[in-house]
């Protein structure tokens, strides 16, 4: 016999989305978010609630109809950002690596990061959720300085780099 009410009901928590794992990899999404200011180039790095910074993106879901859809949906869901707030490019950086983080449930998996140059109208705008501890304005060198891995550092470079050509 059941302890539920005739009138009652459970509100189940929306479904969490799956990451798509084709060929065995994890596709994510890196946006260097950039401003000029004072004719100098800012960059947008996030503070993951674990204190690391990193680069708005992640990983492709299923439901994801291409990396575009992913790169979207990372912005509106880390930063608030619409497809109307801002222009982007991809870009021809890409950066193979595998999961080092121990805590990670891809630890050891393989992963491809499809970077993207992202362009806000109105950096103002830009809000952090409750994904991130907090976001960060920096200077290219800050930036690499502040980055928490290897690889993602090297694929700002390499974006970078291309950015003032």
């Amino acid at each position: 016999m059941s302890n539920k009410r005739p009138n009652e009901f459970v509100i189940m928590p929306k479904s969490s989305s799956t990451i798509d794992t084709t060929d065995n990899t994890t596709t994510t999404v890196g946006a260097v978010i950039f401003r000029n200011i004072n004719n100098k180039k800012k960059f947008l790095l996030v503070q993951e609630n674990d204190g690391q910074y990193g680069l708005a993106g992640g990983a492709k879901d299923i439901e994801d109809k291409d990396i575009i859809a992913t790169l979207q949906r990372e912005l509106e869901e880390e930063l608030s950002l619409l497809p109307t707030d801002y222009k982007f490019e991809k870009t021809d950086t890409s950066i193979e690596f595998v999961y080092g983080h121990r805590s990670s449930t891809r630890f050891g998996k393989k992963g491809v990061t499809v970077y993207f140059l992202v362009e806000v109208f109105n950096p103002e705008q830009i809000k952090a959720s409750s994904e991130l501890k907090d976001i960060l304005w920096a200077s290219g060198d800050e930036a690499v300085e502040k980055l928490a891995f290897e690889e993602v550092k090297n694929g700002f470079r390499e974006v970078v780099n291309n950015l003032d050509k």
